[in-house]
């Protein structure tokens, strides 16, 4: 993240993954052992320089593209597909891709009202004007706009009731997912449940914290279980050690080192 806010030029992080692989590659073609040795301390150091570059190239790849001033502050048609789908108490908040001049924008989407009907997949054309994220002046608070362009998002809108509409629709394996994990939610807000239980019930089901209010939050870290509104180390172990199971039989066929792989 420090690196990518330096403004060096995105070939860097590719120059430093080929100088590291070749220095990989020269580390395993020596074969004289005791120069071998002296040169395996090299190894870490090479490993690190992947994995820095990785990281440094993720972070550009997910930098939010950016709109010409003029299309910002004002009211214009534009399309977006949805790629996610959150009702918050009486919004529907929208991660979507908005086609606007030729251009693929993240955008969060917040739509007046719970609207059930729409989902994951779905293609929506939008009357509204397209704005910012802004941070607070407040010294030392907390900086939500860098927060949303580090998670891929520089713009935000809010579109009314009845200036939207639903114009299409695109099914994959990640939107019928989605689509599944809405319906259940749309369910258990219709329950009747007062909205804190109603959140506490979604986080629980889905695995999506973000509905656990802060109060929430912070009373379960004080009684020391937080852990179970999260995803730990332990299940992930638990998951790669089925994983691990479920591929035993590769070690009778000679391809041990394959399932140890995989899992």
């Amino acid at each position: 993240i420090i690196l990518s806010e330096t403004g060096i030029s995105n070939s860097f992080p590719l120059i430093i993954a080929l100088f590291a692989i070749a220095a990989l590659i020269i580390l395993k073609s020596i074969h004289q052992s005791s120069i071998r040795y002296q040169a395996s301390q090299l190894y870490p150091i090479a490993f690190f320089c992947i994995y820095l570059s990785i990281g440094w190239l993720c972070m550009e790849l997910h930098k939010p593209k950016t709109l010409d001033n003029s299309d910002l502050n004002k009211e214009t048609f534009f399309v977006a597909d949805i790629k996610s789908v959150r009702h918050r108490n009486i919004t529907t908040e929208m991660k979507t891709i908005c086609r606007l001049d030729n251009k693929h924008i993240p955008l969060i989407v917040t739509l007046q009202g719970n609207d059930y009907n729409i989902k994951t997949g779905d293609r929506i054309a939008c009357y509204s004007s397209i704005n910012e994220f802004h941070s607070s002046n407040v010294p030392e608070s907390f900086d939500y706009k860098r927060f949303m362009e580090n998670n891929g998002f520089k713009y935000q809108t809010y579109v009314k009731k009845s200036f939207y509409s639903i114009i299409g629709h695109n099914d994959d394996i990640h939107s019928k997912s989605t689509e599944l994990k809405t319906s259940l939610i749309s369910k258990i807000r219709q329950t009747g449940l007062n909205h804190s239980s109603a959140n506490f019930i979604i986080a629980l089901l889905t695995g999506d914290d973000d509905y656990i209010s802060p109060t929430d939050r912070e009373s379960f870290s004080k009684s020391g279980l937080a852990h179970i509104l999260a995803v730990s180390g332990l299940h992930i172990g638990i998951i790669g050690l089925i994983i691990a199971f479920l591929f035993k039989p590769l070690d009778f066929i000679g391809l041990k080192k394959l399932r140890l792989g995989i899992s």
